[in-house]
């Protein structure tokens, strides 16, 4: 772990705003961190020693806010999904963004979609917990690709699984270019963003301690024992009422049936009683 600090912070009335940055390899963490923060890592720990395969802790002042930014680990994937020691170093940034991050930005640079950002949501659920893409953000790195061109009508022409990701992440998506730090319109807009999702979800992201996910599942599995139970006796009323209804149509085909050869016994008779002298 890094942790950069280039100031105290103490008191000090901004609000904060702890941001946890995702994406795969070249997705631009690094410097995405230093424009949001508006500082450069050149030269610093987090660019110049630290390992790529662990957490990045950096600190700052942005657009009126404290920032605590952590930057995942590079991912590595192996059989399609994330390595297990890239997995627990990434789960690791909860406890940096503690107690928990107001914003998940998943790093997707532009023009460079691929089968692996498909698999991302998924892979987020699995080590963050379920509820995660509630309080994620696509943030579209590279935006100097665009030429110009709006981001609505980069997407029409892309890949539909990267709309498909957006949506997962409730359609929350912004476009960065790291070329122009000093823009910082398009930082405090992206902050902006933040906001309004901190807003609409109540708060930062807490993960559900161990158990309350084993209390929570508990509950499901007796619901699901309940549902059985309710379904079996269903089905065990349908066979009795279903036995009870073809035990009343055979009982009532033997009356028939005993009754025609009733009948026909008496016909017999009474033809014989008819030929008599």
């Amino acid at each position: 772990m890094t942790d950069v600090l280039p100031g105290s912070h103490a008191g000090t009335p901004e609000p904060e705003l702890r941001l946890v940055l995702l994406g795969t390899i070249g997705c631009g963490k690094t410097l995405s961190g230093d424009t949001l923060l508006g500082q450069s890592s050149s030269g610093s720990p987090s660019s110049s020693g630290s390992s790529p395969r662990l957490c990045q802790l950096r600190r700052g002042a942005s657009e009126g806010r404290r920032l605590t930014v952590v930057e995942a680990p590079r991912w590595y994937w192996s059989g399609g999904h994330m390595e297990a020691g890239v997995r627990k170093e990434t789960e690791r940034a909860l406890e940096l963004a503690a107690p928990g991050p107001h914003a998940f930005l998943l790093l997707v640079p532009v023009g460079q979609f691929t089968e692996v950002e498909r698999r991302v949501p998924a892979e987020l659920e699995e080590v963050f917990g379920e509820g995660v893409l509630k309080h994620t953000l696509v943030l579209f790195t590279c935006g100097d690709y665009l030429m110009g061109q709006g981001a609505g009508q980069y997407l029409e022409g892309e890949d539909p699984g990267l709309r498909e990701v957006i949506d997962r992440c409730g359609g929350q998506y912004h476009v960065i270019n790291n070329r122009r730090p000093q823009d910082r319109e398009q930082v405090k807009e992206l902050l902006e963003k933040v906001d309004n999702m901190v807003q609409k979800n109540r708060g930062c992201y807490i993960r559900q301690n161990t158990l309350q996910r084993e209390m929570e599942e508990q509950v499901r599995e007796r619901e699901r024992e309940l549902k059985e139970k309710v379904e079996e006796q269903a089905r065990e009323r349908e066979r009795e009422l279903k036995e009870k209804v073809e035990k009343q149509a055979r009982g009532r085909e033997r009356e028939l049936k005993e009754k025609r050869q009733a009948d026909i016994v008496e016909a017999r008779k009474e033809r014989v009683r008819l030929t008599l002298p």
